[in-house]
C-alpha cells in the first residue's frame, strides 16, 4: 500500500476514509489474519509481520487507522472513541465478507480488535502484541506518562513541520512515512512517527490522548470464553508491562496463553520474527 491508489477504502459514518490493502492468492489458504497498528503507526510498521505471515500461507488485512498513513483525518475530537475504531474493523471485515477471522493488534491496536470482538463474536482467533488493558493505569511508571503527556507533542509538532517543509522543498507532495523498521531500535520506529505532515501529528496527538483513556475491561467479559486469545510481551517493555498479561488473564478466562520474550514494546515492528515464532 506504499500508493493510496493501490489499496481499497471504506468510509466510516462520520466520513473518515480508510485505507486498507488485502494481501491474497490462491496459494494463502490457511484463512485470513487482519493486523491493527498500535499508535501513532501505520500498516507500514507491521508490513514485515505481515510478509512473514504471508509466506507462511496466511492471507492478510493491514490499514492505516484513521488519522494515520493514507487514512484521513477525522474532523471530531470524539472521533478518536473507541467505538469509532472498532467501527472500521467492522465496516472493512465486512466490506471482503471475512467469517471468523484471526486478529492481530500492536500495543492500543488491541483494544478496538477487543471491541469489535466482543459486539460480533466473528473471530476465531485474536493475537495481542504488547497489549493494553487500560492504558492509563497499567504503564509502569506513571510519573513517565504524565511527562511523556505533557511534553511529547510539542517537540513532535516542530520536527514534523520540519519534515514537512524538507519534502515539499524536494517536491514530494504525497510522500509516505514509511514505519518498516527490522532491526532498528525504538528510537528509529520515533523517527519515523514525526515524519508525517503538521496535519497528520495533530491527529496522533489527539487519538493518543483518548485512548490512554481507554478500557477494555467490561469488554473482555463479553467475549464468548471459548476463544483463543494469546499475548506476547517484550521484557523490556517501558510503555506497557509484561504482567499486565496476567491482569487480561483474570478478566478473561478463554483459553490462550502469555508469552514474554526478549525485546521492546517495538517488537512486531523491530523483531517480527520473534513475533511469528509464537503466532
Amino acid at each position: 500500500m506504499e500508493k493510496s491508489k493501490n489499496a481499497k477504502k471504506i468510509v466510516s459514518e462520520d466520513g473518515t476514509e480508510i485505507y486498507y490493502c488485502v494481501n491474497w492468492n490462491p496459494n494463502l489458504n490457511k484463512g485470513f489474519k487482519v493486523l491493527h497498528p498500535g499508535s501513532a503507526l501505520n500498516h507500514s510498521s507491521l508490513r514485515a509481520l505481515e510478509k512473514g505471515l504471508n509466506e507462511r500461507g496466511y492471507a492478510t488485512i493491514n490499514f492505516d487507522p484513521r488519522g494515520t498513513g493514507y487514512s484521513s483525518v477525522p474532523k471530531n475530537v470524539e472521533d478518536y472513541s473507541l467505538e469509532k475504531y472498532s467501527g472500521d474493523v467492522i465496516k472493512i471485515v465486512h466490506a471482503e465478507g471475512l467469517e471468523k477471522p484471526e486478529f492481530i493488534g500492536h500495543s492500543l491496536g488491541f483494544m478496538p480488535l477487543v471491541d469489535y470482538i466482543s459486539k460480533t463474536q466473528n473471530a476465531k482467533s485474536l493475537t495481542g502484541i504488547c497489549a493494553s488493558l487500560d492504558f492509563k493505569k497499567s504503564a509502569p511508571n506513571k510519573f513517565l506518562l504524565n511527562l511523556f503527556k505533557l511534553f511529547k507533542k510539542y517537540p513532535e509538532y516542530v520536527l514534523s513541520a520540519v519534515s514537512s517543509l524538507n519534502h515539499g522543498l524536494r517536491g514530494e507532495l504525497d510522500w509516505f512515512n514509511d514505519q518498516s523498521m527490522e532491526g532498528g531500535s525504538d528510537i528509529d520506529v520515533l523517527k519515523t512517527i514525526v515524519n508525517v505532515p503538521v496535519k497528520k501529528m495533530i491527529a496522533i496527538q489527539k487519538s493518543f490522548e483518548n485512548m490512554i483513556n481507554w478500557d477494555i475491561t467490561s469488554r473482555l467479559k463479553e467475549i464468548e470464553p471459548n476463544l483463543p486469545m494469546n499475548l506476547i510481551y517484550g521484557s523490556k517493555d517501558c510503555m506497557v508491562s509484561p504482567d499486565i498479561g496476567d491482569k487480561i488473564r483474570e478478566v478473561y478466562r478463554g483459553p490462550g496463553k502469555t508469552t514474554i520474550v526478549n525485546g521492546t514494546h517495538s517488537l512486531p515492528i523491530t523483531n517480527p520474527k520473534i513475533v511469528l515464532e509464537q503466532i
